[in-house]
C-alpha cells in the first residue's frame, strides 16, 4: 500500500553528494555499467547509500536521456523509502520529463503528493500513470484511495477492484474494498474482503482490525475482540487507520 532537494538540474552539484566527489573528474566510461548497477540494483545498500550510489551516477554525466530517467527515477523511489518526499517530487519531475511515456514516474509523483496529504495534485499523476499502463495495479490502488479520501466511495471501489483484477495477490486492495463495505455498514461483505486480504498477509493489521470490526457490528464480540486485539498488537495506532473515514469501534 506506501518519493526528494536541491533544484532540479542534472545534479551534478546535489547536496546529497560530498563535496569532494564533486570535485573528481567523470569516472572512465567503462564504469557506466558499475554506477548504474550501483545506483538501480545495489542488493548490499541501504536506502541511503543506494541515494549516494544515485547521486553518484547521475553527476558522473555518463548517461542521458532514459538511462539518466532510470536514475532519476530509481533514486526517487529511494527518496520516498527515505521519507523525503520534496526529494521524491523532484527526481520524479525529472524521470517524468526523460521518460514522458513510462508510467512509474507519473505513480512517483502521485505517491509524493499523497504522502504530503495533498490529494488535489495526486489525482491527476495517477490519471497520468494509468493512461500511460491502463493494467498499472498499483495506481488505480494508491488512485482508489485518493478517492476514498475524498468521499468518492463509488469511484474508491471501481478502483479497488481494477488493482484486484489486475493484481489479485496484494492484500491492500482487498482493504481498501473492505473499508468501504464497513462505511456502508455491509458488514459480511466487509469480513469476505478483510479475510482474503488477512489470508494474504495475516500480519496485516488493517485487515485484522477492519474485520475485527465487521464481526463485532454483526453481534460476533468473541471473534471481533481477538482480531482488534491482534491488530493493536501488530500496530497499536491501527484506529487511526479508520478514524478519518468515520469508522471507529
Amino acid at each position: 500500500m506506501r518519493v526528494f532537494l536541491c533544484v532540479a538540474v542534472f545534479a551534478a552539484s546535489l547536496c546529497v553528494l560530498p563535496a569532494a566527489a564533486q570535485n573528481r573528474q567523470p569516472p572512465p566510461s567503462q564504469d557506466a555499467d558499475r554506477l548504474y548497477e550501483n545506483c538501480v540494483n545495489g542488493e548490499t545498500l541501504d536506502e541511503r547509500q543506494h541515494i549516494a550510489a544515485c547521486t553518484q551516477a547521475i553527476a558522473s554525466r555518463l548517461f542521458t536521456g532514459e538511462e539518466l530517467g532510470g536514475l532519476y527515477l530509481a533514486r526517487s523511489e529511494f527518496h520516498f523509502d527515505t521519507g523525503n518526499f520534496d526529494a521524491q517530487l523532484m527526481d520524479a519531475d525529472q524521470a517524468s520529463r526523460l521518460l514522458p511515456n513510462a508510467p512509474e514516474p507519473f505513480f512517483a509523483r502521485g505517491l509524493a503528493y499523497t504522502r504530503k496529504n495533498d490529494l488535489t495534485r495526486a489525482l491527476p499523476e495517477f490519471d497520468a500513470a494509468i493512461a500511460r499502463d491502463a493494467a498499472f495495479a498499483d495506481a488505480y490502488l494508491e488512485r482508489g484511495y485518493v478517492y476514498l479520501y475524498q468521499g468518492d466511495d463509488g469511484r474508491a471501489l471501481t478502483d479497488f477492484s481494477e488493482a484486484v483484477r489486475n493484481d489479485a495477490m496484494n492484500p491492500e486492495s482487498f482493504v481498501g474494498r473492505g473499508k468501504i463495505y464497513l462505511k456502508r455498514n455491509q458488514n459480511r461483505e466487509a469480513v469476505s474482503e478483510f479475510t482474503r486480504a488477512a489470508g494474504m498477509d495475516d500480519q496485516n493489521p488493517e485487515a485484522l482490525y477492519g474485520r475485527g470490526l465487521a464481526q463485532k457490528r454483526m453481534g460476533d464480540a468473541r471473534r471481533g475482540d481477538a482480531d482488534i486485539a491482534a491488530a493493536k498488537r501488530i500496530e497499536p495506532m491501527i484506529a487511526a487507520y479508520f478514524e478519518p473515514l468515520g469508522i471507529k469501534e
